[in-house]
């Protein structure tokens, strides 16, 4: 694999959002720096600290929007599960 290669993927609605890093703790620190200084130069909006976490998909689960979003084991075939609550 590229040591240059991100894969990225984004679920977006109204003025919530997150952003799926394929890299390291690192590589997510950089994005959300350029997000927010986008966010701020160019749409004049500012991520709000208390909602915006960089945290490790495969040991959390993410609720985004009243929807459950689980990581995947090593074990298990690459693929998204995603749970809705009731």
């Amino acid at each position: 694999m590229d040591e240059k290669f991100r894969k990225l993927f984004f679920i977006r609605y109204a003025d919530d959002i997150i952003v799926g890093v394929t890299g390291s703790y690192k590589d997510a620190e950089k994005i959300k720096i350029h997000m927010q200084n986008f966010l701020d130069q160019e749409l004049k909006l500012e991520l709000k600290e208390q909602k915006t976490a960089i945290v490790p998909f495969k040991k959390i689960v993410i609720e985004f929007l009243g929807t459950k979003i689980y990581g995947q084991s090593r074990d298990e075939k690459p693929c998204r599960l995603v749970k809705k609550v009731n």
